[in-house]
C-alpha cells in the first residue's frame, strides 16, 4: 500500500514538472514573438496599408493570444501579397509601429 501511495505520488510530481516545463517553453515563445517577430508584421502591415488597432500586452498577457495575433498579421500579410493590391501607408501609420526606449 505504501509503496502505491507513493508511486502515485511520484506519478502526480512528473506530471506537475512537465507541465510546468511546457508553460515555461510557451511563455518564452510569446515573448520571443512579442519582442521580435511582432514589431516586423505590425511594419510591414502598416507599410502595405493592412494596421489596425495594435492590442496592449503586459506580462500576464496569455502567451498564446500574443502568437495568435501575431500569425493572424502573417495571415494577413500573406492573403494581401497573393492578391497584389498596394496602398501606402501614412507616416503615422508607420510611426504607431516603431518601439519607444527599449
Amino acid at each position: 500500500m505504501l509503496y502505491g501511495a507513493g508511486a502515485v505520488v511520484l506519478v502526480l510530481v512528473a506530471v506537475f514538472l512537465l507541465r510546468a516545463a511546457g508553460k515555461a517553453r510557451a511563455v518564452a515563445l510569446g515573448e520571443l514573438v512579442h519582442r521580435e517577430i511582432e514589431p516586423y508584421l505590425r511594419r510591414m502591415s502598416a507599410e502595405h496599408g493592412l494596421s489596425g488597432t495594435p492590442p496592449t500586452w503586459t506580462q500576464h498577457s496569455p502567451p498564446e493570444e500574443i502568437v495568435a495575433h501575431s500569425a493572424k498579421l502573417a495571415v494577413r500579410l500573406n492573403e494581401h501579397a497573393k492578391t497584389g493590391t498596394a496602398r501606402t501607408a501614412s507616416d503615422l501609420e508607420l510611426a504607431r509601429t516603431q518601439q519607444l526606449g527599449e
